[in-house]
Formats: structure tokens, C-alpha cells, sequence
């Protein structure tokens, strides 16, 4: 199916006399392909063959950002977004891809400026206002965070990763019963993410509800084993805290 219609592109491009947008745009295709498929290194060679044929198509800068993102080179993301949004100023996706790479190099001030910016373009962009909220919630400005991350959640009930964010807020705030709620989400709709039952254990730890802070834990480690944090956090209860024999069992098993 997909060669077919790769074919019949191919023929109206030839019939219009636009096969050297073609070629760009098929060379974009295939290098977000490769960055689906974690093949990093083949889409920046397919994003540089798009660049080649037109060194201002903004999309292809966007693509190969993606790669260098999913390589961890987020500042060599950000300079492609850079280029992205310098050819085209007003398209959200590029600023919230920015704005999304300035996050994970903890540089909070700027991905708020560029979430601000994709909400003044589109005031229902369910990620702009998850990120944002994120980024608000990093600084401390918990209120702030809250209030986007509730603006998330209603433009998209069932967005996980806005209700994780949000229990992580509630539990900032010391509303631990808050949070529990929404890890509790969290969970039901990623029932393998392992950071919903991590924290929702620090929310029983919290409150002193042991016995169910080390079934969260125990099932944090069960789904990472990799996650040395669960592990900590375990082995740190299990070491305090005078457990029930039913939960010692729970541990062992």
C-alpha cells in the first residue's frame, strides 16, 4: 500500500513538474521513518539529502532534531529547531518541540516562553499546557503548574502523562491524598509505568501507610528493575520500618 502510493506521488510530481519536491519531501518522510524506528543515524542522512535538495525546508530541520533529541544532543536539537522556526516563525509544532527540548536540558524560563508562544497560536494544544505545567512545577511554582496541567487534563481527560505531572504537583504541595488519586489514574491507563506506583508509594510513606507505600515499591522494581530509585526507596522502608509478617512475605515472593 505504502509503495503504491509512493507510486502514484511520484506520477502526479512528474505530470505537475514538481519532482524536485518530491524527491525533498520523500527523503523527509523516510528520515522521520528512521526516527520512529530509532534508526537515528539513516534519518540524519535522509534529512541531510532533503536539506541538499532545499537547504530552507523547515520541516527537514525539524526531523533531524528529532534524531539529535533521540540521540540525547538536545542542544544540537535545539540549533535545528532554531532553524525551523526562523523559516517558519508562527508554526507551533517546531515551537513546542523547542520548547520541549529547552525542558530536558532544564532550561525552564525558555520552554515556558515557547509553550506560552504555542498557546498564543493554539489555546487548545492539550501538550503545550502539559509542558508548560511541567516546567512551572520544576521551578516550584506549583500553582502555576496546576493550573495548566488542569487546563491539559480538560482539553484531554485521559492524557497520562498530564495526570502523572500533576500527582507529582499535588504530592510538592503535600496534598498526598490528591496525588495518590492521580497516580492512581495514572496507573489504570499505563499499567506498566513504573514511576505511577513509585510515587504513589512515596505518597503512603507519606502518610505512614507502610504496608502499602512496599506493595508499590515491590511492583515499581517489578516492572524497571533498572530504576536504582525504586530500589532505594525499598530497601530504605524495608530497613526502618517494623513490618507485618503478611507484608515481610509480599517482599520475599
Amino acid at each position: 500500500m505504502i509503495a503504491r502510493l509512493k507510486l502514484l506521488r511520484f506520477m502526479r510530481a512528474v505530470f505537475t513538474g514538481h519532482i524536485t519536491t518530491w524527491r525533498r519531501d520523500l527523503a523527509n518522510e523516510e528520515g522521520w521513518r528512521c526516527v520512529c524506528s530509532v534508526d537515528y543515524d539513516r534519518a540524519m542522512e535522509h534529512c541531510a539529502e532533503a536539506l541538499r535538495i532545499d537547504p530552507n525546508y523547515a520541516l527537514a530541520y525539524n526531523t533531524r532534531a528529532g534524531a539529535y533529541t533521540g540521540k540525547g544532543q538536545h542542544h544540537r536539537a535545539i540549533e535545528d529547531f532554531d532553524r525551523a522556526i526562523s523559516l517558519a516563525p508562527k508554526d507551533p509544532l517546531f515551537l513546542r518541540n523547542r520548547a520541549e527540548s529547552y525542558g530536558e536540558i532544564k532550561d525552564y524560563d525558555r520552554a515556558i516562553a515557547d509553550f506560552s508562544e504555542v498557546l498564543l497560536l493554539d489555546p487548545n494544544d492539550a501538550r503545550a499546557f502539559k509542558g508548560r505545567g511541567a516546567a512551572y512545577c520544576s521551578k516550584g511554582e506549583l500553582d502555576l503548574a496546576l493550573r495548566d496541567l488542569d487546563c491539559a487534563i480538560r482539553i484531554d481527560a485521559d492524557y497520562a502523562q498530564a495526570i502523572y505531572d500533576r500527582g507529582v504537583a499535588y504530592f510538592e504541595k503535600g496534598l498526598f491524598d490528591r496525588a495518590i488519586r492521580e497516580f492512581d489514574r495514572d496507573a489504570f491507563l499505563r499499567p506498566k509505568h513504573a514511576r505511577a506506583f513509585r510515587n504513589r508509594g512515596l505518597c503512603y510513606a507519606s502518610k505512614g501507610e507502610f504496608d502499602r507505600a512496599i506493595q508499590d515499591y515491590n511492583q515499581a522494581v517489578a516492572l524497571d528493575p533498572n530504576d536504582p530509585v525504586s530500589f532505594r526507596l525499598q530497601g530504605r522502608l524495608i530497613r526502618s520500618t517494623k513490618l507485618s509478617e503478611s507484608t515481610t512475605c509480599i517482599i520475599l515472593s
